[in-house]
């Protein structure tokens, strides 16, 4: 079958910094999420995150409006709001797989990004400045977030489960509310979009080539290609990313 890349054109994350490293406390789990090692550059948890949402296409459930989808911007002084569920039939039955399930990819690569560079590389929540712990964690303010499983169940409208989060103890309940660990980390290279390109696929996994592209946006200069693997598996009746690599 003739492979075609799908491209997600994404902005850089920020001005100088366009990913985050992982927590030394973080552990590979079953969801088999990844991110770059990066350099150590602090950046601010208000930094905003810039990230142009690919086309929709309709085999993706977009009956819910109000979703964090319909936002071209997103900023960490906001809660982030769920995102629907994707229906699917079975791959099988389709006369093109690759070109039924080539697009429902990118709006889940995308919704993953998001909701990744979200979660760990910053804090999308209102945070009690006035009442942390020694070790640098405070309250959550939203009033929404009752518990750190609310988070997690936010984490796995798009991932197929939520162990690589809670791994990472950048969350966690304190006496009965939820807490924030605020840290962020930057990486000197400027992200500038994402190429899905259809390897192989089945009725409960699709396996695709990320090919993300970097470039010096001060200088021009072009920065080599990472290519990852990007693996989405069927999980109750929806499909939930199972393998992802936050591009550097």
């Amino acid at each position: 079958m003739k492979k075609a890349a799908a491209a997600i054109i994404l902005s850089a994350f920020a001005v100088s910094a366009s990913g985050c490293v992982k927590s030394s406390e973080s552990a590979e789990t079953s969801a088999k999420v990844y991110i770059s090692e990066t350099s150590a550059a602090e950046i601010y948890s208000d930094t905003q995150i810039t990230i142009e949402k690919p086309k929709q296409n309709p085999a993706i459930n977009t009956a819910d409006t109000d979703t964090a989808l319909d936002s071209e911007e997103t900023t960490e002084s906001d809660s982030p709001e769920t995102i629907p569920d994707y229906d699917n039939s079975d791959l099988t039955e389709q006369n093109d797989p690759e070109s039924y399930i080539t697009p429902i990819a990118e709006e889940l690569y995308y919704s993953g990004l998001k909701i990744y560079f979200e979660l760990f590389c910053g804090c999308p929540y209102d945070l009690d400045y006035s009442n942390g712990t020694a070790d640098g964690y405070y309250p959550i303010s939203n009033p929404e977030i009752t518990s750190v499983s609310d988070i997690y169940s936010y984490y796995k409208t798009a991932f197929s489960d939520s162990s690589e989060l809670e791994s990472s103890a950048k969350y966690k309940d304190i006496d009965g509310k939820a807490y924030c660990r605020d840290s962020a980390r930057g990486a000197d290279s400027f992200y500038q979009g994402t190429d899905l390109i259809y390897v192989d696929g089945n009725e409960t996994e699709v396996i695709f080539s990320a090919v993300s592209h970097y470039e010096n946006t001060e200088t021009g200069e072009q920065k080599n290609d990472i290519t990852n693997r990007f693996v989405i598996s069927m999980q109750d009746g929806n499909w939930k990313i199972s393998e992802f690599h936050l591009p550097k």
